[in-house]
């Protein structure tokens, strides 16, 4: 039996043992790659690349396997949103998405007393760890990027990257996450032609009884989105910050006339705020996320300084620090929630932006101030009165 047929009677095993997965696969055309480009397997959302070598290191279980993991990264919509990420951190992010998906269902079977639908190939260090069960692959990759000892997700690794492949090796991922079309319109397409094929794929799993509730709630998650709050975090953060002209540094063209103007030149962000709400109600479980996730952003993004201030019912602490510098996670406080005394003690030196963790239970106060105020709630059934609200028990 060749390598190629090998895969054929994969794709028509999991079509009719996974109609799900099997369904999802008939989108994407069989490219075998000739090239090397990919370990085992890749695809960019329009081709199911496959190496003939890695392949034939697989038992057809196994590659069945594998192509429900691939099945899925396009599902998900993994070769769409990398953005500026490196190529190789973003494909260990979406490997631990994908892999805990699989490795849920066959928990699932287990507790059936069924034999596991996607057994792993016997290969060293497949990416499940179930911590990241349940979670975006944004997510996962902001929590890696804090360990950069981590295989493939150092802070340089990849970095630049065009896309062509994650230089993973084939214990480290099943199948690769490649870029997918450059231009907007291309990926608008390939959005909407991956949601119809999701709603066409469940729909023929249902009608087969294959359709078992946590894959329901996937589909309805894939179909209608909610944005990671850490995108919501970086978008504000960005949005709002950017010095619009520096004079640090004058503009060249008109120094021979003698008029000192300004540049459009800006070597970093303005002046963040991060307020803490230290009171008895607070969370300490998000707050370390919480301040992980600014962490990496300040690392990235390289704010002009963090103005870090914990607060009660009074400020109890402020603190200057520099963009590189830890956030500190010892804060003093407890008892009551009053936001105004952090808003009056920022009015002699206004920041570009203030993010308050928070549970929302307190008194705002009686006006707005003159710059964006972003609301990092751990209560959802609570609203800021002004200012953005973003509600970090609602990521995953």
């Amino acid at each position: 039996m060749t390598t190629k047929d090998k895969m054929t009677r994969a794709r028509i095993a999991l079509l009719l043992d996974q109609v799900f997965f099997g369904a999802l696969l008939l989108n994407l055309k069989p490219v075998e790659d000739k090239a090397g480009q990919v370990p085992i397997m890749g695809t960019d959302g329009a081709r199911l690349i496959w190496n003939a070598k890695g392949v034939d290191q697989l038992t057809e279980p196994a590659l069945g396997t594998v192509l429900a993991h691939e099945a899925l990264h396009c599902a998900l919509l993994h070769h769409l949103r990398r953005g500026d990420r490196d190529i190789k951190g973003w494909n260990r992010a979406c490997d631990e998405a994908v892999n805990n998906i699989l490795e849920e269902a066959n928990e699932q079977a287990r507790a059936a007393g069924k034999a596991e639908p996607f057994p792993w190939p016997d290969l060293p260090g497949i990416p499940k760890d179930p911590q990241y069960r349940g979670k975006a692959a944004e997510e996962i990759y902001y929590h890696l990027k804090q360990q950069p000892t981590q295989p493939g997700v150092g802070p340089q690794d990849g970095a630049g990257s065009s896309g062509s492949g994650s230089g993973q090796q084939p214990g480290e991922s099943l199948g690769d996450v490649l870029d997918g079309p450059a231009d907007e319109a291309g990926q608008q397409a390939q959005e909407a032609q991956w949601k119809c094929a999701i709603v066409q794929a469940a729909a023929a799993a249902k009608g087969r009884g294959q359709l078992p509730a946590a894959l329901a709630r996937l589909v309805d998650e894939i179909i209608n989105p909610s944005t990671p709050w850490q995108e919501i975090l970086r978008a504000f953060v960005r949005e709002n910050c950017k010095d619009d002209y520096s004079w640090t540094r004058p503009n060249a063209r008109y120094a021979a006339s003698g008029f000192i103007l300004p540049s459009l030149h800006s070597q970093r962000l303005g002046r963040i705020a991060v307020a803490v709400d230290t009171s008895a109600s607070i969370d300490v479980t998000l707050l370390n996320s919480f301040l992980g996730e600014l962490e990496v952003l300040m690392h990235e993004c390289r704010p002009a300084g963090v103005t870090l201030i914990d607060c009660d019912a009074h400020v109890n602490n402020v603190r200057e620090l520099e963009p590189t510098d830890p956030l500190p996670r010892d804060f003093a406080g407890g008892g009551g929630t009053d936001f105004r005394p952090v808003f009056a003690a920022l009015e002699a030196d206004p920041p570009a932006v203030l993010v308050y963790f928070t549970d929302l239970d307190g008194t705002f106060p009686d006006t707005e101030p003159g710059y964006p105020v972003l609301w990092a709630s751990y209560d959802t059934g609570r609203e800021a009165p002004f200012g953005s609200t973003i509600q970090l028990d609602n990521a995953h």
